[in-house]
C-alpha cells in the first residue's frame, strides 16, 4: 500500500483497482506508469476468477479515455508477452498498434518475446 501511495504522491504512476460494477468487489488492477509529460505505459491484471468476461478491454478503454481526454497524454504503450494470447487480444481490441518486439533471456537463460503496442491520441 505504501508503494501505491508513493506512486500517486510523486506522480510516477496511477495505480487503480478494477471493481465489479454490480458488487464493487475488486476483480483486477490497472496502472498508468508515466514516462514523461506525454507518454505512459498501461499495465493490467484481471484476477483469475473474473477472466474471460471482457473486463480487461473495458478497463483499458476507460483508462485510455481518461489518459487522453483528462490527462492530456498523446501516446500510450502496452507491452505483452508473446505467449499471452489474451493480452495480445486486449491490445488489438483496444486499437493499439504493434510497433516492435524484443526477445530477452530470463535469469534461467530461457528466452521470451515481448510485443510492444502503441496507441496515439487522434
Amino acid at each position: 500500500m505504501l508503494r501505491v501511495e508513493e506512486a500517486w504522491r510523486t506522480g510516477q504512476a496511477a495505480p487503480l483497482m478494477i471493481a465489479d460494477a454490480a458488487t464493487d468487489e475488486p476483480i483486477g488492477m490497472i496502472n498508468l506508469q508515466f514516462r514523461d509529460d506525454d507518454v505512459a505505459t498501461i499495465a493490467y491484471s484481471v484476477f483469475p476468477a473474473s477472466r474471460g468476461r471482457g473486463i480487461a478491454p473495458k478497463a483499458v478503454q476507460l483508462l485510455v479515455k481518461w489518459a487522453f481526454d483528462d490527462l492530456g497524454l498523446t501516446r500510450l504503450l502496452l507491452e505483452a508477452d508473446e505467449a499471452n494470447v489474451a493480452s495480445l487480444r486486449v491490445a488489438e481490441k483496444c486499437q493499439f498498434e504493434r510497433i516492435e518486439s524484443r526477445t530477452e533471456a530470463n535469469s534461467q537463460g530461457a528466452e521470451h518475446t515481448t510485443i510492444v503496442f502503441v496507441r496515439r491520441q487522434v
